[in-house]
């Protein structure tokens, strides 16, 4: 009588003993084979898993500094007392031109503007383009309260010049007469043309008109020239008077 195993293809014919190396040999998997297979499954798990992990960590991340950017800031009764028209205010804005602008000229601030007081409360003169959260283009006016909400990463930044305090007022009117001439935006970013301002761009033509002096270091960008926010921080020129960032 002859037994056929199907899966090793042994014959054994009738009176025969299987080789007992034999049977085992073909009966059990290659130890080498199955510990390789073994090693290449659990790198492919740990792979996998350090990738999922890193995905939710980034999720985490964007989530975190989502929640942060758009954390409301606000200014005490206390910090208000202490500004005065004619003081400059800048924010960091969390907008894709926010971004684009601060990757251009490489700093943290992205948006300035001007204190004045109007109906006996402080507001900001500033010049921004028209969006759908903003009907008005070019300068306007807005409220303190709302000019601060829009803080990106608490990146907000009050000074005063020092050049003559005795101009001040005479900035803040100045912004007055800019806003009045409802010039629009300056979407083509030209500072040597003075019918169309940007934010950074108002406040220089204030600053020549009143001191004769545009106080902000400006740097060739390209085919541009690029207002610099670190200029005031120079000491010689403005004094802070308020940094969320120290807080």
């Amino acid at each position: 009588m002859i037994v056929k195993r199907r899966q090793n293809k042994l014959s054994l014919t009738s009176g025969q003993t299987p080789n007992s190396n034999c049977v085992a040999s073909c009966a059990k998997p290659d130890p080498s084979l199955s510990s390789g297979a073994a090693d290449v499954r659990r790198q492919t798990e740990i792979k996998f898993r350090t990738r999922n992990l890193r995905a939710v960590l980034f999720i985490c991340l964007l989530s975190f500094h989502a929640l942060i950017s758009a954390a409301v800031v606000q200014l005490s009764d206390s910090i208000k007392t202490t500004l005065q028209p004619g003081d400059i205010i800048m924010r960091k804005g969390a907008g894709t031109l926010s971004y684009e602008l601060m990757k251009v000229s490489g700093e943290e601030y992205s948006h300035c503007g001007i204190i004045v007081r109007f109906d006996n409360e402080l507001r900001v003169i500033q010049s921004i383009g028209k969006s759908d959260d903003n009907p008005v283009d070019g300068v306007q006016i807005s409220s303190l309260d709302k000019f601060v909400k829009y803080t990106a990463d608490s990146t907000l930044f009050i000074c005063r010049q020092i050049v003559d305090t005795s101009k001040n007022d005479a900035i803040a009117e100045r912004a007055f007469y800019y806003l009045n001439l409802h010039i629009p935006f300056d979407n083509r970013f030209d500072l040597t043309s003075a019918k169309e301002f940007y934010c950074s761009e108002l406040l220089i033509h204030v600053f020549m008109d009143v001191l004769g002096d545009k106080l902000m270091d400006v740097r060739k960008q390209h085919k541009t020239y690029v207002p610099l926010f670190s200029s005031f921080f120079d000491e010689r020129r403005f004094k802070a008077v308020f940094n969320l960032k120290k807080i």
